[in-house]
């Protein structure tokens, strides 16, 4: 009698392969959520300004407004707008195409291009300066990235105002001025110390040694020695008399 053995089929363990699967989604969506909650967290702190928007054109491909789509807490406290989400930046700040058709045409040509721009702009209806970063990752949407400037630029008008103020009052007086800069040797003079003492610009060395070799010589080291001894406190102003050569050779009672 002879006997025939049937191969048995392996065993098939049931579910291990979607287990696996169905872990490997929990842990992606895990991830998933990890990662939301990171961006909104950074989206909710950050100090920066940021509007991410819909641009919208005429029927000639020009940027005429946009829709705020989403905006952060920063945004509000920037600009001083609030409940802007859906609405149109021209209900929200009207007249700002008019007065600032600029920015619509660097936003539409960003939300067009996708090529990242950053600007400067005059946010005269808010009465602010603010430096802004523009990109798009999908096209006719934009997001700007901003920060409040205005007190640096209100400092450089400062700083303008007065740089011209003084070089309106070298202009204007008969008194020569002589500026140096003992770390660079930066030099500047005004027009009356040409006026004065002959010398034309080109003649004019900088460092200190064009003033040194001109003094008098009996007026030479009580001079120099005065300088060095004010350099020396870093007060604020010197005041020496002292006798300086003039372009023809003769010499200049100076303070």
């Amino acid at each position: 009698m002879t006997m025939k053995s049937t191969p048995r089929k392996p065993k098939q363990v049931k579910g291990s392969h979607d287990g696996r699967e169905m872990t490997e989604r929990k842990l992606a969506e895990q991830e998933l959520r990890a990662s939301e909650q990171r961006y909104r967290s950074l989206f909710s702190n950050m100090l920066d300004g940021f509007a991410y928007c819909r641009m919208l054109y005429d029927e000639h491909d020009r940027p005429v407004d946009f829709v705020y789509l989403s905006v952060n807490e920063a945004f509000g406290r920037l600009t001083g707008l609030t409940n802007v989400v859906g609405k149109l930046v021209s209900e929200v700040i009207p007249g700002i195409r008019e007065l600032s058709p600029e920015v619509f045409e660097t936003y539409g040509r960003v939300a067009s291009t996708g090529i990242p721009e950053t600007f400067e702009f005059d946010f005269k209806s808010q009465n602010q300066w603010l430096n802004i970063s523009v990109y798009s990752t999908e096209k006719g949407s934009f997001a700007a990235v901003f920060d409040d400037i205005t007190e640096r630029k209100q400092a450089d008008q400062v700083l303008r105002d007065g740089v011209e103020r003084f070089q309106l009052a070298s202009r204007a007086t008969f008194n020569a001025i002589w500026d140096l800069d003992l770390r660079t040797n930066a030099l500047w003079r005004n027009e009356g110390f040409q006026t004065l003492f002959g010398y034309e610009v080109e003649e004019i060395e900088p460092g200190l040694e064009f003033w040194s070799d001109r003094l008098h010589p009996e007026d030479l080291e009580r001079a120099k020695g005065s300088l060095n001894a004010a350099l020396a406190s870093e007060c604020e102003s010197w005041s020496e008399e002292y006798r300086f050569r003039r372009k023809d050779g003769s010499y200049a009672a100076v303070e």
